[in-house]
């Protein structure tokens, strides 16, 4: 069988995230970077998270102040933490409703904030804004490297073309079909469009078509259940919630799916978006009777608009993965002929590091982000000590928070570990090891660490206990207890655990000793995992 290149799907969800850094800032980088007159509330906000002198007075220059400087509002300013510089500017200033340019950033300009160390979303917003292009020369790419500039940043001063992004999926029988690893293709479908969809920043322009079974179960449509919009925080739950309760039912209508994404996407156009990304996830070519090479070849020629399709095949035939491979080729797109669900995740989501996000600040701390999965209920973020164990946890702690999104301060640059605590369960470490060598906060994502798992136990007899040991540990029936790093008393209950390979072992209610039901369970992080 002749055997394709397999592309890098991945890369259009890593395209998109670059443009959706472009986009999506948070409100220390809106302040920064808008053009009216800053409030005093907005320079409160600087101020409190520690955005340095130069580069407040620099705003209140270009841009000018919305507020009187009188007395009372110079004291709250105090309180928040304004300098005496600051403070002393501001005296001399009255307020202006006159809107103020954003003048194009020049290269020192540039170098001067990495040295400050503002934040990547901040410095790409203000490019972004002023409509800078910088072309570089070797010599100021070490510059900025040498003053700290990450290669994200130094990858994306030219900024690209702004990207949308159209999801066809599939939701026809034929997805009811299994891949190579015997799991089902819509499941898989379903857990790799969820990972993809998380790891996208809120604002960039998303539409989904699930193309199949209409409603009333009469004939196969491409139901546009998105249009293009921003993706927003509010409703990506939703989105991939949606998405979940897709089933598989009637065919594939893809010529109607690609007929309508285009149609999306010729509204972009008109608002001056340039380039466009369909992301195609099917189990074979149309069969619902389109012409959907048609409508392939539409997409291929639309004026003044570059529209790509990018196609992932979930174990289709010899034949179809020709056609499909000729759709992307014609458009600039990828292609990937995919056996499990395994590589379909991989393929799906942009290769990311462990690495926290962080905030410059005048403090040490760790914020632990509120998950944007389906957690169990937590009952607290500990901070402790080195090679602590949850046996010993309330020995080692020396700072925690109840809840998420909340700080906790670090006393000291040395070494610590993060544990998450729930409210059943074991203790479970996220992170170890973590130094803040900086004054800064440090933003921790659960879903980079954690993966869930779930025992239904369907056909097994009643369990005292389900116990989870690292493989690595080559535990038995009689020690599994000894190496326990999670448990639960009941089948069906969410455990907790960090990503790795695991043994699963059940103990009987009848007292009988335990046996083993899975060796090298690899639990992912950010996914929930279900064994029968």
């Amino acid at each position: 069988m002749t055997r394709y290149q397999i592309h890098y799907i991945g890369s259009i969800v890593r395209m998109l995230m670059v443009t959706g850094l472009i986009l999506c800032v948070s409100s220390v980088a809106t302040t920064l970077a808008q053009t009216k007159p800053i409030s005093s509330d907005d320079l409160a906000t600087l101020v409190k998270v520690g955005i340095g002198d130069d580069v407040i007075l620099s705003r209140l220059k270009e841009n000018g102040i919305g507020f009187s400087a009188d007395e009372k509002t110079l004291q709250t300013l105090k309180a928040a933490g304004a300098s005496e510089k600051v403070l002393s500017a501001l005296k001399g200033m009255t307020p202006s409703s006159k809107p103020a340019d954003a003048k194009a950033l020049s290269f020192d300009e540039l170098l001067k904030l990495v040295n400050l160390k503002i934040g990547d979303e901040v410095i790409l917003k203000r490019i972004k804004d002023s409509g800078s292009r910088l072309d570089l020369t070797p010599e100021q790419v070490k510059q900025l490297k040498d003053g700290g500039a990450s290669d994200l940043l130094v990858a994306n001063l030219s900024a690209p073309p702004d990207l949308n992004a159209m999801i066809i999926l599939d939701c026809s029988q034929r997805m009811a079909g299994k891949l190579g690893d015997g799991s089902v293709r819509m499941n898989a479908a379903r857990n790799a469009l969820g990972a993809a969809l998380s790891a996208m920043p809120d604002g960039l322009p998303v539409g989904i078509i699930c193309c199949g079974q209409s409603p009333a179960g009469d004939r196969s449509v491409a139901n546009l259940t998105r249009p293009l919009k921003p993706l927003t925080a509010a409703d990506r739950d939703d989105v991939i919630l949606l998405l979940a309760t897709a089933s598989p039912g009637g065919k594939a209508a893809l010529a109607e799916a690609l007929n309508t994404a285009g149609k999306e996407l010729e509204k972009s156009a008109v608002k001056g978006a340039k380039g466009g990304g369909i992301l195609l996830i099917t189990a074979g070519l149309d069969d619902a009777g389109g012409d959907a090479a048609a409508a392939v070849k539409q997409l291929a020629s639309m004026p003044n608009f570059t529209a790509s399709i990018h196609v992932a095949a979930l174990g289709v035939s010899e034949g179809d993965a020709k056609q499909l491979a000729q759709w992307s080729e014609s458009t600039k797109g990828q292609f990937a002929n995919i056996t499990n669900s395994e590589e379909l995740v991989k393929l799906m989501t942009p290769k990311t590091t462990a690495t926290p996000l962080s905030t410059t600040s005048g403090r040490r701390a760790i914020k632990v982000q509120t998950p944007k999965v389906s957690m169990p209920d937590m009952s607290s973020i500990v901070l402790a000590k080195p090679d602590a164990g949850y046996g010993t946890l309330n020995s080692y702690r020396f700072a925690d928070a109840p809840k998420y999104d909340q700080e906790i301060r670090v006393p000291s640059a040395d070494p610590f570990d993060i544990w998450w605590v729930g409210k059943e369960g074991l203790p479970v470490c996220i992170v170890r090891n973590v130094e803040i060598k900086e004054r800064k906060i440090v933003d921790i994502q659960l879903e980079t660490y954690l993966g869930m798992l779930v025992v239904k136990g369907e056909g097994l007899p009643a369990a005292k206990a389900i116990v989870v040991t690292p493989s690595d540990k080559e535990s038995g029936a009689g020690t599994a207890s000894s190496y326990q790093i999670q448990s639960s008393d009941a089948f069906g209950k969410v455990m907790v655990l960090p990503s790795g390979e695991y043994d699963i072992w059940v103990f009987p209610k009848d007292g009988a000793s335990a046996s083993g039901l899975e060796k090298k369970f690899k639990i992912e992080a950010g996914k929930l995992h279900e064994i029968d």
